[in-house]
């Protein structure tokens, strides 16, 4: 539901000037050799060399023993560096020697949830004790490993590798040569709440964990995703693309003006999913012989706070710098917060700070109606209105003709109680 509100001209004296809208690079660097982790709520990066981890453990809850193999490529001459393999060896005995040969089935990561990688993917999925790499045992708490799988490295050899258990707390793990030689047993300790969904190691000489950037938004990296070949095959494609973080939301608006396009229209179409915003923002030109990024495309990107964005990409470079760019303004901050009233829930104002007309949006779990007053900065009272409430969505739109620069106090008064947001006019 929308209202349309005029508002007459109100007198307000503080001044300020705000910018909702900034352009900013996020880069998988120089041939994808880096994955850039990107922070929404200032614009800053964080880069990562692409090798420098090779599996991954789940770091969300108790609950989740996803276990990932590191995908990233670099790009050299536009031909794909050598990658990690993962594969089934098809044996729950780790002492049986390997031949690497056998085994053609590579497994991947399937890129919708940071619970479950590659390593996950052998699971039943009929059985909710499996986790492909081993069984949930109830009687001792843990995930017990059942299942080898074969790893070849990019210098081309090859390790076993089985997942002993995951308690909860910790992942144990022995990797070995093919012919059992080079033993070497592994403990990852997870650490939830840290703002990192994963935990990164390296199947280095010694192996060693990796210090991952905390509370990202974005990671700009290389991974792979299955295509169409226009013949009706899948084949798995390298493609260098955004996932998404823990918690992270994106909805995908195609076919629109991004100057114009309302978030209202797309608040059923949020994902969790982690390549919902993904590598499809760009395509390459042959005609042109270069890249060129998707037109009349806009993402909403909702935040594990709460914090609402417009992203629109406006170039991509390719390997020579692995760098996009793109559009980022901030809506404004959803609120889910105790200081709503029962029954109220997702409130945004948007555009804040705002020119001439803003949106007042929020959901309702019943129908009923809601005062609306705008205050001056010294608490008068200087406009009131109504809408009425449906059970749901609702959005009001308000109009503010003719209105000095400055700040005002939005108050909402519902059957459950009150609220206030602060708006800021600018010009």
């Amino acid at each position: 539901m929308k209202v349309h509100l005029t508002i007459s001209t109100l007198l307000v004296t503080s001044i300020f000037a705000f910018s909702q809208t900034t352009f900013d690079q996020i880069s998988a660097g120089p041939g994808y050799g880096q994955s850039g982790y990107f922070f929404l709520n200032n614009g800053s990066s964080q880069q990562v060399a692409y090798n420098a981890w090779d599996i991954a453990f789940s770091n969300l809850n108790v609950q989740t023993a996803g276990i990932f193999i590191n995908e990233s490529t670099n790009s050299s001459g536009g031909q794909t560096g050598p990658a990690l393999e993962v594969y089934d060896a098809l044996t729950d005995n780790f002492n049986d020697i390997i031949d690497p040969a056998l085994f053609t089935e590579r497994l991947y990561n399937p890129e919708t949830n940071w619970g479950e990688g590659a390593f996950n993917m052998p699971r039943d999925l009929g059985n909710p004790f499996d986790f492909g790499w081993g069984l949930y045992n109830p009687g001792q708490f843990k995930v017990v490993g059942n299942r080898v799988f074969v790893i070849k490295l990019r210098n081309g050899d090859h390790k076993k590798i089985i997942f002993d258990e995951y308690n909860g707390t910790s992942y144990k793990f022995r990797v070995a040569n093919p012919d059992n030689s080079d033993l070497v047993e592994h403990t990852i300790n997870t650490n939830f709440g840290n703002g990192s969904p994963l935990i990164y190691f390296s199947l280095g000489a010694n192996g060693a964990n990796v210090t991952t950037p905390l509370n990202w938004d974005l990671v700009f990296c290389r991974y792979v995703d299955p295509l169409d070949d226009g013949q009706g095959n899948t084949l798995q494609y390298n493609v260098t693309g955004i996932l998404s973080g823990d918690g992270v939301q994106v909805a995908r608006a195609a076919g629109v003006d991004p100057n114009t396009v309302d978030y209202l229209d797309y608040v059923d179409s949020f994902s969790t999913e982690l390549d919902r915003m993904g590598h499809d923002w760009k395509s390459f030109n042959l005609q042109q012989g270069g890249w060129i990024t998707t037109p009349n495309l806009a993402y909403f990107v909702k935040t594990k706070q709460n914090k609402l964005y417009k992203i629109v990409f406006i170039d991509f470079e390719g390997s020579s710098t692995g760098a996009g760019t793109m559009e980022r303004t901030f809506l404004g901050q959803l609120s889910a917060a105790n200081d709503l009233p029962a029954g109220i829930d997702e409130v945004l104002v948007y555009p804040n700070p705002v020119a001439e007309r803003m949106t007042l949006s929020f959901t309702s779990e019943a129908a009923g109606a809601a005062n609306l007053r705008l205050l001056s900065p010294d608490g008068k009272m200087v406009w009131s209105g109504s809408i009425r409430l449906q059970n749901g969505l609702n959005a009001a739109e308000i109009e503010l003709p003719g209105l000095q620069a400055g700040s005002y106090v939005l108050n909402v008064q519902t059957a459950g109680g009150q609220f206030s947001r602060q708006i800021s006019v600018g010009k």
